[in-house]
């Protein structure tokens, strides 16, 4: 007895198996012809998305949260000539100046990379709720008054 429910336990697994390896063989051949078959073109839905011109803000006022800081010699400020002008490039969301560069020399460059060093360490006010990327450009003239 033992021996005829061994050999039907061992036909039904033969027959599931080499069902299941049909099943299979016939799901790659289904995959393989849907990875063959030519798509149609996706395009992309066009909608009118806009922004709300309440919540999106063209200008913002900034201000120093930490002036730049530097010190002229009185030697150093007989080839002053003229206001620097310096471009700085500002991470809107810390404040942080990531680059600067002068536009307009003082015709000294002893005081333009003394200028320059100050406003890399300097710091402006961040923006609330703007994203970490987000990134502006500033131009500000500094006036050098005579030291005494």
């Amino acid at each position: 007895m033992q021996n005829i429910s061994r050999v039907f336990l061992i036909l039904s697994l033969g027959g599931f198996i080499s069902f299941s390896s049909v099943y299979a063989e016939d799901k790659y051949e289904q995959l393989l012809k849907a990875l063959e078959t030519p798509q149609a073109q996706y395009e992309v839905p066009k909608d009118d998305y806009k922004i709300d011109p309440k919540l999106y803000k063209n200008e913002y006022e900034v201000d120093w949260a930490s002036h730049p800081q530097f010190k002229i010699t009185a030697q150093e400020f007989k080839a002053y000539k003229s206001s620097i002008k310096v471009k700085m490039t500002v991470i809107a969301s810390t404040g942080y100046i990531a680059d600067a560069v002068v536009l307009k020399s003082s015709g000294s460059q002893v005081i333009d990379i003394k200028v320059l060093d100050a406003v890399k360490l300097a710091r402006l006010s961040k923006i609330p709720h703007v994203d970490k990327t987000v990134t502006y450009q500033l131009i500000h003239d500094f006036e050098i008054k005579k030291p005494l």
